[in-house]
């Protein structure tokens, strides 16, 4: 099982970077929906950084695969894993999303506890 997780960091790396590519048009053309779908692959082989990327590309209106809920999903896994970055964006989201029906389950509950804690914490 060892050599497995060995071999996987360096293919979710590698899908992440497929994004990137897909993303900013470096070297393909540029195309939110394949790097989406790279970056998906990335974040669910455990590339946290591809999850905010997911997140960002979903929550940005220009995007051809725009889609908040989606952007909100990644948000939230992002800032259960201790990302920041996500933390923020999902206290920035809060509003948008008011209408959302889940919402209001208790694992955002959570988040946004750990997002007010990183935000009023010691300075």
């Amino acid at each position: 099982m060892v050599l497995c997780s060995k071999i996987l960091i360096p293919i979710a790396r590698a899908q992440f970077y497929l994004g990137l590519m897909y993303r900013n048009g470096r070297g393909v053309p540029k195309d939110d929906a394949q790097a989406a779908k790279w970056y998906l692959k990335a974040a669910q082989s455990g590339n946290r950084t591809a999850e905010y990327n997911l997140a960002l590309i979903y929550d940005d209106p220009k995007s051809t695969v725009c889609n908040q809920k989606q952007a909100l999903v990644w948000y939230q896994d992002g800032a259960k894993n201790g990302d920041a970055r996500a933390q923020v964006n999902l206290g920035r989201a809060t509003p948008r999303v008011n209408s959302i029906s889940a919402w209001n389950s208790p694992t955002d509950s959570e988040c946004q506890k750990i997002l007010y804690k990183r935000i009023s914490g010691p300075r």
